[in-house]
């Protein structure tokens, strides 16, 4: 009697693991709630654009990248003050 994991509600790849996202095309499983937390696995500074990335389903090279537009063009000071914020006041995975 084999056990069958569960498919990727995307792509229906095997699920052989517990994983929050499937490993062929990184959609979100369904069952848990979603949570902003700081990432260790798409961690380039401290995690907090990687978590954000997480918790809203989207790149994190490209929520990098409007992380420091945003940055950038409100005078850097208030951008860096958000995402020190962020590293302290967010939970790591």
């Amino acid at each position: 009697m084999s056990e069958t994991s569960p498919g990727c509600p995307r792509c229906d790849a095997d699920q052989r693991h517990e994983s929050r996202f499937c490993p062929t095309c990184g959609a979100r499983q369904s069952g848990e709630p979603r949570r902003l937390r700081r990432s260790r696995t798409q961690s380039q500074v401290l995690g907090v654009c990687g978590g954000l990335a997480e918790y809203l389903d989207t790149d994190p090279t490209l929520t990098r990248v409007l992380f420091l537009v945003v940055t950038l063009f409100s005078g850097v000071f208030p951008g860096v003050v958000l995402y020190l914020l962020m590293a302290l006041v967010v939970p790591a995975e």
